[in-house]
């Protein structure tokens, strides 16, 4: 069901309850689930997003404390607010990475096929 819907265009609806999905990885699978191969990031590209995931957020099983309310709500919400902020800056920059090499990635490959062109007239 899953291959179907993706190889017709379609995407996967982002869970919103009991699995959730981190803004960055969720852009990278929207980005890995392009039809086109060529508008599908590199290996290279997605082991970057993983290992900075992980540099920022640790591994997938690592629990995280979490905060004791000791603030006045007010002061938690602005905390949380600041921490979301946060990290959909650092998801519009992952994104942002992965166009670019995308986009140079296509620049090389439209090189090559220039020079095949020329080779092959020759």
């Amino acid at each position: 069901m899953f291959l179907a819907l993706v190889t017709r265009g379609g995407k996967p609806e982002r869970p919103q309850e009991g699995f959730a999905i981190p803004d960055d990885l969720w852009i990278l699978a929207e980005t890995c689930w392009a039809v086109e191969p060529n508008k599908r990031p590199s290996v290279d590209s997605i082991r970057r997003v993983l290992v900075r995931h992980t540099i920022l957020h640790g591994p997938p099983t690592q629990q995280r404390d979490l905060p004791v309310p000791t603030q006045d709500r007010d002061e938690l919400y602005q905390q949380l607010y600041q921490q979301l902020t946060a990290s959909k800056e650092q998801s519009r920059k992952l994104l942002q990475d992965v166009n670019e090499e995308r986009s140079a990635e296509e620049q090389v490959r439209e090189q090559l096929q220039k020079e095949h062109v020329k080779e092959k007239e020759q």
